[in-house]
């Protein structure tokens, strides 16, 4: 897992103040909420447990939700423009996220089979 994780990161990626799901603390789980014009992304985070839950919704519809578990990489990242977020979770089949929040949402999910 990246040493630099902190909340920080997550408040100023997502702008948004995180509402903590575990007693425990943001580290063990915490919901952030964004929304950009029709879109709105919800993610959890739980990077303790090695988890992250996401849903992008437009409107009234649900475009994507899905889990990813064995996350064992967190990347904050801005290039050419775009602030994005790199997730990568191994198990039998690795899978490749990257959330796009800026300058509007994209979520690209790769998973090799």
């Amino acid at each position: 897992m990246n040493n630099k994780l902190e909340l920080l990161s997550f408040i100023e990626f997502f702008e948004s103040e995180p509402e903590w799901t575990h007693e425990m603390g943001w580290f063990y789980g915490a919901r952030f909420t964004t929304t950009r014009g029709p879109d709105t992304v919800i993610a959890t985070a739980a990077p303790d447990e090695a988890e992250f839950f996401l849903e992008w919704h437009q409107a009234e519809r649900t475009l994507m939700k899905f889990k990813l578990v064995m996350v064992t990489e967190w990347v904050f990242q801005t290039l050419n423009g775009k602030e994005q977020l790199l997730l990568k979770a191994t198990s039998d089949r690795e899978t490749l996220c990257v959330i796009t929040l800026k300058p509007e949402v994209a979520i690209n999910l790769e998973v090799l089979w």
